[in-house]
């Protein structure tokens, strides 16, 4: 039933011109169905892997992150913050994190950082030229703009997730408003993400597997 239900809403996603990624996920979806069938024989005796789907950059499309919810099972999605002026920006984040959660879905705030290429971060995006003040304000008004959030997963990252103050001082705040977790998302092997300095101040951090919506 699981892996039909996949393949459904993998013809779905097409329909509605998603992205490829989205097939993706869905046939991944039934590849995993199909080890939890044949795994309890073939692995009996063994110490399993976790396997964490979570999918990124939701909140600016709203059928395609409404055909995403639909997914079965244990999917945690990662918004990106809401700002509803002076331009509304990921305009579906709220409502769509609302739905997730009333669906037992994980939520996360998806958070904009500094990369190392200069790309654009748009409304609440850390940077390392903020002050200490302009950083925790940031990352509190984009924690707020996600309903039922839980964790945090960094979008670009490469520049500040390299810095062991800034990745402090957000730890720090992930600590102060949960705690939440933090998953690196790891845009740099220099990241700082798993670092003992800030390990202490993180409830888990561990690298998964990551899908752009």
């Amino acid at each position: 039933v699981g892996a039909v239900t996949a393949v459904a809403l993998a013809s779905r996603f097409w329909g509605l011109g998603c992205p490829k990624i989205f097939h993706e996920v869905a046939t991944l979806l039934v590849l995993l169905l199909l080890w939890a069938l044949l795994c309890p024989t073939a692995c009996a005796g063994t110490d399993l892997p976790t396997i964490t789907l979570i999918i990124d950059d939701m909140g600016n499309r709203r059928a395609w992150g409404e055909a995403a919810l639909e997914i079965p099972g244990a999917v945690t999605y990662s918004f990106l913050p809401h700002t509803p002026h002076p331009t509304p920006h990921t305009p579906h984040a709220e409502r769509l994190a609302r739905l997730g959660s009333g669906r037992g879905k994980g939520v996360m705030l998806h958070l904009p950082m500094e990369s190392a290429e200069g790309n654009r971060l748009g409304p609440g995006g850390l940077t390392l030229h903020q002050t200490e003040e302009e950083f925790r304000h940031t990352l509190a008004t984009a924690l707020e703009a996600v309903p039922h959030v839980q964790g945090v997963n960094n979008h670009m990252g490469s520049q500040l997730t390299r810095h062991p103050g800034a990745m402090g001082w957000l730890m720090q705040g992930l600590r102060e408003h949960g705690p939440l977790f933090f998953i690196d998302s790891r845009t740099t092997a220099r990241s700082q993400g798993g670092g003992a300095g800030v390990c202490r101040a993180q409830c888990r951090a561990q690298r998964v597997s990551r899908q752009p919506a």
